[in-house]
């Protein structure tokens, strides 16, 4: 069984590798997992996105996030904004 200190450990030096957005809109997600008991497996977080006409991605499961903001002071500002 993975526990969420297995995965913890197993992305604890990851570094994301950032696309270039010039001329794109930035966006920031959150990957959420919690633990309430450690005999359970973790669970992991999904939003499902508001159904509009014309959104390609219109009630589609997706990680928390979205775009970046003038208020947002970094990408992790962004994805707890957003999150939150």
């Amino acid at each position: 069984m993975i526990r969420l200190e297995d995965i913890r450990e197993r992305i604890s030096g990851y570094e994301p590798e950032l696309l270039p957005t010039e001329g794109r809109n930035q966006a920031s997600v959150a990957i959420i997992l919690r633990e309430e008991d450690e005999a359970e497996l973790p669970e992991l977080l999904f939003i499902e996105r508001a159904r509009r006409h014309g959104d390609p991605w219109s009630g589609h499961m997706a990680f928390p996030g979205g775009r970046l903001e003038p208020v947002d002071r970094s990408s992790r500002d962004a994805a707890e904004r957003e999150t939150r």
